[in-house]
């Protein structure tokens, strides 16, 4: 899709050359930082990042210790690893776009649900961790 909207919009196609490698890197890390941020919803929430089935407890340990949010850090480092790899601007275009929706959904949508379900507990870790980095 991100083909057909770059050659569409007559947009370029950077080369990266041997900086191909840090795309294949940030991608490998943002599946291994999704993974155990997942696995750590399971083993210390009882549940899991789908919204069918969230954990029971606030996770606060591991990654989540750094920041409130390592799945959705770890989706925007794939997508941008992916421009990095392929070089369409379109991938930066939509890098940029996901981050500031998911800013949006979290600010807006997920931390209020999260105060609401987790009550002060939540309020104080938000005091202490940052959303992002």
């Amino acid at each position: 899709m991100f083909v057909i909207l770059n050659k569409l919009f007559g947009l370029p196609v950077i080369v990266f050359g041997m900086f191909r490698l840090l795309g294949v890197a940030l991608v490998l890390l943002g599946l291994l930082v999704s993974f155990i941020a997942s696995v750590s919803f399971e083993l210390f929430g009882q549940g899991t990042p789908a919204v069918i089935e969230p954990p029971k407890k606030l996770v606060i340990r591991g990654l989540y210790n750094h920041t409130r949010n390592p799945i959705y850090i770890s989706h925007v480092l794939i997508v941008l690893g992916l421009f990095i790899i392929f070089g369409h601007i379109m991938l930066l275009v939509y890098t940029f776009i996901f981050a500031a929706g998911l800013h949006i959904y979290i600010v807006r949508i997920e931390e209020p649900a999260l105060i609401k379900r987790h009550g002060d507990e939540y309020t104080k870790y938000m005091q202490k961790v940052p959303r992002w980095i």
